[in-house]
């Protein structure tokens, strides 16, 4: 499976292909800005603008169920995914640090600490 962003008529939608079945799938459509899509074994991550903030949310391409992965007042951006790991930059003020969230148990991960940009 492949994911992308995919900008229509001010929207900013996530579709994914299936290169076995050739099958295109809508991940997400919403009026809000999505961006940054990335995908490992059935999930895919990407950040989200719905709540007037930027967090990373996740589609299980399983189950169908869509889920925010990180709510917090920082943004929160570039999100990979590897495993049960979600990594991304948070976005607080003047610096740019790395942080993530292990999916299988909730717990928050600090990667980076300190002054400057992490990226």
């Amino acid at each position: 499976m492949v994911v992308w962003l995919n900008q229509e008529d001010e929207l900013f939608n996530i579709y994914g292909y299936d290169v076995t079945t050739k099958e295109r799938i809508s991940v997400v459509e919403n009026r809000e800005i999505q961006f940054f899509p990335a995908i490992c074994n059935d999930i895919v991550v990407w950040s989200d603008g719905r709540e007037n903030s930027l967090d990373i949310w996740g589609y299980d391409l399983k189950t169908g169920r869509e889920s925010c992965i990180t709510r917090d007042s920082v943004l929160q951006m570039a999100p990979i995914i590897y495993d049960d790991y979600v990594v991304g930059q948070e976005l607080n003020g003047t610096e740019t640090q790395i942080s993530g969230c292990n999916l299988s148990t909730g717990e928050y991960i600090r990667i980076t600490r300190g002054p400057g940009d992490k990226w």
